[in-house]
């Protein structure tokens, strides 16, 4: 195994996690950030799915190559922090996921209510 080609790839499962995070999760935060319009706002969460899906794809592709491939100097490489790492990942959109799930929603207005702004 590879270790350097596989934590590359783990790496780039990383970064792929992380920016559909930001694109599903956290795009009124950084849409407010950079004082973004709603078209530039769903052009972010697009690119972010779409970003999110490339890297994680070719993540995995890279990493099955340095899996797949053997290497006998690669083992001073450690891979433990890059797997925590990405477990951590992992269980912050799961938990984000639960709790988009379980948040309470705004009741919709009655026909007699209106909104003060």
């Amino acid at each position: 195994m590879n270790k350097r080609t596989v934590r590359s790839g783990l790496n780039l499962i990383i970064a792929g996690i992380v920016a559909i995070i930001l694109g599903t999760f956290f795009n009124d935060g950084v849409t407010r950030l950079f004082s973004l319009t709603i078209p530039a706002q769903k052009t972010f969460i697009a690119v972010g799915l779409f970003c999110g899906g490339l890297c994680s794809g070719l993540g995995i592709m890279i990493a099955l190559a340095g899996a797949l491939r053997s290497r006998a100097d690669s083992s001073n490489i450690r891979l433990v922090r890059t797997l925590l790492v990405l477990i951590a990942v992992i269980l912050l959109f799961f938990a984000l996921f639960y709790r988009s799930l379980t948040s309470p929603q705004q009741s919709p207005l009655r026909p007699d209510e209106t909104i003060v702004i």
